[in-house]
């Protein structure tokens, strides 16, 4: 256990990060930072965020909320992979297939038809099919209101702060909105999950004949970056991932994920045209690769000394670093004096500290732009050979010193009475 925590702000400039800077002259050349600006985009909210860390790289109205559209079918395939796995099988119900909009996505699923999760999550995810998008909800929570419930709360465990969900797949409803930002979030946690990536990845798939249905289902991607066969003049080979959305409210919304030269990242695009919806996303992505330098902060680099204290005597101190290597992206317009950090620890550390303990958190920082927290623990030990000692002569000391002080008060308050006796004699 820590001691009274108190928080210490510390902003400091790390030598060894602008070492780093400059000690690549055999890697890529790059465009010069300064003639590559921002794009403009037609989308009225973007964001261009950082795959592995979350940094955002690029934002525009990033926390106004927008109608998502089918865009939502991302969240409804992260809540139902948390709980269904691609074996199990959905027979669907008769609210499930005849609940949806008249001429909305769908592949024509049946009542009493049972196919598998997986197929579904294929469904769901390359076709947006909203027939699919309500059976994964009911078998996933037993009913489209609670797992819409279910979508809400799993948003704002991830930090998507500004969405709210009423239905899994995206139809229009003024209670259902979400954010450029929080939606990067939410596909930050879906690329995490290798089969979801895997399908989203996919051009082609072909479900089977079911129990209600004797021909095979044939599936395409409809995400024009990921299909080539779509459009080859928009297909990109960097993008693994992504989805599409559109309704008449919310006009075309995209998420996509482009991942290259070890490198992951995110954009989402919200309320835009259809002549603008995949050339919003390829200027993100050129900015993005083309903008930005990564420096990565080892946890070598930065290593914070506390000391261990037990009955107010320092009896050792405590080495504390990062978990992990951190990397982070130098913009244009930034220096590398803008990289600062902060860190928020207890001011020492009790005898019970131990190894590998989580003590402390530290803050980065690229200009005015927090790009994370990541914890401090705990990575060397030391006690002072002489502490029990100096603990023991102290507590003596200080019981010596009580007893002094004790004697003291008694001989004050001893003279204070006689004093006084020897008065009242005197006047009465």
């Amino acid at each position: 256990m820590m001691g009274k925590r108190s928080t210490i702000l510390r902003t400091i400039t790390i030598v060894a990060i602008f070492v780093l800077i400059g000690l690549d002259p055999s890697g890529p050349s790059h465009i010069s930072y300064a003639t590559v600006h921002p794009p403009s985009l037609a989308a009225e909210g973007a964001i261009l965020m950082d795959g592995d860390t979350g940094q955002v790289l690029y934002e525009k109205n990033a926390h106004k909320t927008f109608y998502p559209a089918s865009i939502t079918k991302l969240m409804t395939a992260l809540v139902a992979s948390k709980y269904l796995n691609p074996s199990d099988t959905i027979t669907f119900s008769r609210n499930a297939v005849l609940s949806i909009e008249f001429g909305s996505s769908h592949i024509g699923m049946r009542e009493g038809e049972t196919i598998s999760v997986e197929a579904a999550m294929h469904g769901l995810l390359m076709s947006s099919a909203n027939d699919v998008a309500n059976g994964i909800a009911e078998k996933t929570s037993g009913s489209i209101e609670d797992f819409a419930k279910a979508m809400t709360a799993e948003a704002k465990a991830l930090g998507a702060l500004n969405s709210n969900f009423v239905n899994p797949h995206g139809l229009q409803n003024e209670d259902q909105y979400t954010t450029a930002y929080d939606m990067g979030l939410i596909m930050k946690e879906i690329i995490k999950n290798q089969f979801l990536v895997d399908i989203m990845g996919k051009t082609l798939y072909e479900i089977p004949p079911t129990n209600k249905v004797d021909e095979v289902r044939y599936l395409a991607q409809g995400h024009k970056m990921i299909n080539e066969r779509k459009d080859v003049n928009i297909y990109r080979e960097d993008v693994i991932a992504g989805k599409t959305g559109y309704t008449t409210s919310s006009g075309h919304t995209l998420v996509t994920v482009s991942k290259r030269d070890g490198r992951t990242l995110i954009a989402v695009t919200l309320k835009t045209n259809a002549a603008n919806l995949y050339s919003d996303t390829n200027k993100l992505f050129d900015y993005g690769y083309e903008a930005f330098e990564a420096v990565e902060l080892e946890p070598s680099d930065y290593i914070q000394t506390l000391p261990i204290m037990k009955d107010g005597v320092v009896i050792g101190k405590a080495d504390l670093s990062m978990l992990e290597p951190v990397r982070m992206f130098l913009k244009s317009g930034h220096s590398k004096e803008d990289i600062t950090l902060e860190t928020v620890l207890p001011e020492a550390l009790t005898e019970e500290a131990s190894m590998n303990q989580e003590a402390g958190k530290l803050i980065i920082s690229i200009g005015e732009e927090a790009i994370g927290e990541w914890p401090l623990e705990i990575t060397e030990l030391e006690y002072d050979d002489i502490g029990n000692e100096s603990v023991e002569e102290n507590i003596e000391k200080k019981e010596l010193e009580m007893i002094e002080v004790i004697k003291f008060i008694i001989l004050i308050a001893t003279v204070t009475i006689v004093v006084k006796t020897s008065t009242f004699g005197k006047f009465h």
